[in-house]
Order: structure tokens, then sequence, then C-alpha cells
């Protein structure tokens, strides 16, 4: 968590983000920036465990620094769980399902 905290504040994150209780609880989400350069910090997603989604994870290498990935089987379970309209839509271009 340190670390995470030293890495938001150097990216100049402002300072509620750097609420080490808030990041901390099971539901928090926290985002900043303006799309597309906004970030989105989940504490937790539905329909996968941090273990599973850590098991299938990749690496992808973004402007320089190597960052972990969830994997695709983790993201879908992900997409499907949340039952959102847009997340049942992406699921359908990433999978070739058909949304409800």
């Amino acid at each position: 968590m340190t670390r995470l905290l030293a890495a938001l504040q150097d990216f100049g994150a402002p300072p509620v983000t750097l609420d080490r209780s808030h990041l901390e609880m099971p539901d928090a989400v926290t985002a900043f920036g303006e799309p597309p350069m906004r970030i989105d910090l989940l504490a937790d997603i539905c329909g996968v465990s941090f273990d599973a989604a850590q098991v299938e994870s990749m690496e992808a290498r973004v402007a320089g620094e190597v960052l972990p990935v969830i994997g695709l089987a983790a993201l879908l379970a992900n997409k499907r769980a949340s039952g959102r309209r847009k997340d049942l839509d992406d699921l359908a271009h990433l999978s070739g399902d058909t949304p409800p």
C-alpha cells in the first residue's frame, strides 16, 4: 500500500485519493483524471477473486512501465457478473456473446 500511495502522489493524484483507509475499504472505488487519462482504483471486483485474477494476469508495457493486467478469462467473468449494460456490451464484443 505504501508503494501505491507514493506512486499516486508522484502521479499528481488529488489528496482525497491518498486516503489509505478509503482505499482499503472492500467496495471502494477511487477515480481521478479525465477520460481517456482517467484512472479507476477498485478495491474489489465482482465475479472473480483477487487470487484467480492474479493467476491469469499478464504484464503490459505502458509508457515504458511494466504493469500487471487482468487476464481475459477474469475480465470476462467480471463483465458477466456485473450485469451492467455497458459491461454486457463489452462482453459481446470481447467474446462474441449476445447481450440480453
